[in-house]
């Protein structure tokens, strides 16, 4: 029931400040989207700040953290298990843009927010069209500075579970030379997916040392699976 009591309040505050972060909208639709995002993102430090004191969620970053701020051009491939990681991620890593589903950009104050983040919408009934579109975009944004975040499975995966890797964002980190950077968490058993409940305790995101794509995509996505699975055992 406590844990009912707490989620409820979490959600309820959550709303106001994103109506409030929300005011700041217009004005950042005429800045620099790296500034852009930065003023944006600075509601997750709030989120993360309010889920902590709220429902007793600690979130920790470990591992190869240095390669964040290295100049390299990079995809970071974490596995997903629900919004924390979508979240965390896109503040801890700026400037990034994140591959996501069109139809978030439909969701009131969340959809603005990403129109102005720099993400890339797909249809993923759109196959080879969504394709295209995530080479293109991605491209562009990854020559203009930004790291990009590719969640391979392609959906959310309960804890445990982890899904096929698409081979999307190995043959795009080939063609642009960037390195991959694999992410394994455990953000699902705190808050999975669609769950109204949030269970108190630690989430830890482990950065992996950069992997370097081949012309051979299916095996440079195993090989970033295979670590993500050894890891996640390894750890978790």
């Amino acid at each position: 029931m406590i844990a009912y009591v707490r989620s409820f309040l979490f959600y309820v505050i959550l709303g106001v400040s994103l109506i409030i972060i929300s005011l700041t909208f217009p004005v950042c639709i005429f800045i620099d989207r790296k500034f852009r995002q930065k003023i944006i993102l600075s509601w997750v430090a709030f989120f993360r700040w309010w889920i902590k004191i709220c429902c007793g969620v600690n979130i920790f970053i470990e591992g190869n953290v240095s390669v964040i701020d290295s100049s390299t051009k990079k995809i970071y491939f974490p596995n997903h298990q629900g919004f924390i990681e979508t979240l965390i991620l896109y503040e801890r890593l700026i400037p990034t843009a994140t591959i996501l589903k069109d139809v978030l950009l439909s969701w009131p104050i969340i959809g603005w927010a990403l129109r102005l983040l720099s993400s890339i919408p797909i249809d993923r009934d759109k196959g080879s069209e969504a394709i295209k579109k995530i080479f293109s975009i991605g491209e562009e944004l990854l020559d203009s500075g930004f790291s990009l975040i590719y969640y391979p499975e392609g959906t959310r995966r309960k804890p445990g579970d982890l899904g096929l890797y698409k081979k999307t964002g190995a043959e795009l980190a080939f063609k642009t030379n960037s390195e991959i950077i694999p992410i394994v968490h455990n953000a699902g058993m705190c808050w999975y997916g669609g769950d109204f409940v949030i269970k108190p305790g630690d989430v830890v995101f482990f950065i992996g040392d950069p992997i370097l794509p081949t012309e051979n995509s299916s095996e440079t996505t195993k090989a970033v699976r295979d670590w993500t699975v050894n890891k996640y055992s390894e750890i978790f």
